[in-house]
């Protein structure tokens, strides 16, 4: 039984490999070696391993090439950590590192050995970070989502989540932070357009809900804020903020500071919507019963395959919350057993019942403030762009007006 982990150590030159292999097994992992990207794709088709170091220029295939193969559509295990390391570290290297889904891009200076030891260690030694129902599932764009948030968790700079609503950025976020270097530390979280603080907060960790309803005057002072942070002066070390609109023609409609945006979007990544992931949905609802399970504690509770049916069928215009409120519902008050199409069918036809019903209180209710402030029936007519017959009719509808009914105003009229 290992008690750390399997790792991959790749480089064509024996001495950094054995070396950097060597002070790993000091740490208590099993390291498997390979000269080269073939030899190391034969090994990682054969065994699970936890983590994956490579060196990124080797004369057969470089370390991008095997990153591509790790995470592509035929590897076996698609979400294993790779590390790439190198003796030369450029800006334009670890960008393209972390857009192809490293872990890490390390330098192997006089300290890269012992660097690599210990991120192996925070990464591996205390557990994998559990992945969140919202980013289950092995489509190509769910895939892509999990390798861009583990690539740009380490990286000190601002990362924009973009996505419908309901498309799980909120989960994706809390997922970032606690993969990252300081997951200890808390996330705060500011709805933009509802709780904003005068000031910008001095956490380590900001998550910008909604960055495009932002005031323009706060814009402003997160636009200096990350201007300071890339001048090297003290700043907030780290801005995640989502967004369901287009910031770019935002910025481009003077709707969104131009310089905030480009600050926020230089390394964006786009959550795919309930409708786009039609392969994951039953892996999706599996989790998201596992979730409500687990919340009102009745595990005898199941989804079956004909209610899953049922629940693909359904349109989910407000995405995975709306789906996930539709199962928390089933797995609640069901007695016990394996749920069906019927009991799906019954939960949404209730939930259609609710919201008709509160529709229509919400129209009864503007439809008498109408009444009561236009004073008659023939100035709600002239509101509503309507006969007397027509307004008369939509009072009766909701309740408002009887047959002989004579409002006082209509009275002085006559």
């Amino acid at each position: 039984m290992r008690a750390a982990g399997l790792i991959l150590v790749v480089d064509d030159q024996a001495p950094t490999r054995e070396a950097l292999a060597s002070e790993l097994r000091e740490a208590g992992f099993e390291v498997l070696s390979a000269g080269g990207g073939a030899e190391a794709w034969e090994l990682f088709r054969r065994r699970r391993f936890d983590l994956v170091v490579s060196d990124l220029r080797m004369p057969e295939g470089d370390g991008f090439s095997l990153l591509r193969r790790i995470h592509g559509r035929c590897s076996p295990h698609p979400d294993v950590p790779v590390f790439l390391v190198s003796a030369y570290g450029t800006n334009r290297r670890i960008l393209r590192a972390g857009q192809l889904g490293a872990r890490e891009f390390l330098t192997l200076d006089e300290t890269g050995i012992a660097e690599v030891v210990r991120r192996a260690r925070v990464l591996l030694a205390e557990g994998r970070v559990a992945l969140p129902a919202e980013l289950v599932g092995e489509s190509a764009g769910i895939r892509r989502v999990r390798a861009q948030l583990a690539a740009a968790a380490p990286l000190e700079v601002p990362i924009l989540l973009e996505g419908g609503a309901g498309s799980g950025r909120g989960a994706a976020a809390r997922y970032l932070h606690r993969l990252g270097p300081n997951a200890a530390e808390p996330l705060v979280t500011v709805r933009c357009g509802v709780d904003e603080r005068e000031g910008v907060p001095r956490d380590r960790w900001v998550y910008l809900a909604n960055v495009e309803r932002l005031a323009p005057q706060t814009q402003e002072r997160w636009r200096e804020e990350l201007q300071d942070q890339e001048a090297g002066r003290p700043a907030v070390a780290r801005v995640i903020a989502s967004t369901v609109a287009d910031l770019l023609q935002l910025a481009s409609d003077g709707g969104f500071d131009a310089e905030l945006w480009r600050r926020l979007g230089r390394f964006t990544i786009r959550l795919p919507s309930l409708s786009e992931r039609g392969p994951d949905f039953a892996a999706l609802c599996e989790a998201l019963a596992r979730r409500a399970q687990d919340a009102v504690q009745r595990h005898n509770v199941r989804l079956g395959a004909r209610a899953v049916e049922r629940l693909r069928r359904e349109r989910w215009s407000d995405g995975i919350p709306a789906l996930e409120h539709v199962i928390r519902q089933l797995v609640a008050f069901h007695p016990g057993g394996t749920l069906g199409a019927a009991e799906v069918e019954q939960v949404l036809q209730a939930g259609a019942d609710a919201r008709a019903a509160a529709r229509f209180r919400a129209e009864r209710e503007k439809l008498a403030r109408q009444y009561r402030e236009a004073g008659s029936l023939t100035a709600l007519a002239e509101r509503l762009g309507t006969s007397r017959n027509g307004a008369r009719y939509r009072l009766e509808k909701y309740g408002l007006y009887r047959p002989g009914d004579r409002p006082r105003r209509d009275a002085e009229e006559a």
